[in-house]
């Protein structure tokens, strides 16, 4: 019984918890930093400022919580008792999620990329004053 599918679907969706392991890293550090410029400024309104951005990283944070409940449950369906099935057990049902996830994952990629390029933009313009 080959498993190179769910072989290969399993490594994918290991890849991925780590990618969001890394980036939700990347928006605890984002976080911590926009902490630290309004702490030590005194520029009118930064604090306000800096709580958009924290809010659109704690709203990137709770979508990449939801796509790795998303991933976990798909891990769970591609095995029985942490074993992976068959390749000939692979259902259209199955493949069609892994191709969903792929999709989502991409999209949250370029949406974490955007919220840190406004982050650190952000960041970088409030050192300068």
């Amino acid at each position: 019984m080959s498993k190179k599918i769910s072989a290969f679907y399993n490594d994918e969706l290991n890849a991925w918890l780590h990618s969001i392991s890394f980036y939700m890293t990347e928006l605890s550090n984002l976080s911590y930093r926009l902490k630290e410029i309004v702490e030590r400024n005194s520029i009118v309104d930064i604090a306000s400022k800096a709580d958009v951005h924290q809010l659109i990283l704690e709203n990137t944070r709770k979508k990449f919580e939801e796509l790795r409940i998303v991933i976990f449950d798909q891990k769970k369906y591609l095995t029985d008792n942490e074993i992976l099935m068959a390749d000939k057990l692979v259902t259209k049902s199955i493949e069609q999620k892994q191709k969903e996830i792929t999709i989502s994952f991409k999209k949250m990629e370029q949406d974490h990329i955007n919220v840190k390029f406004h982050c650190n933009e952000f960041l970088n313009e409030m050192l300068r004053k």
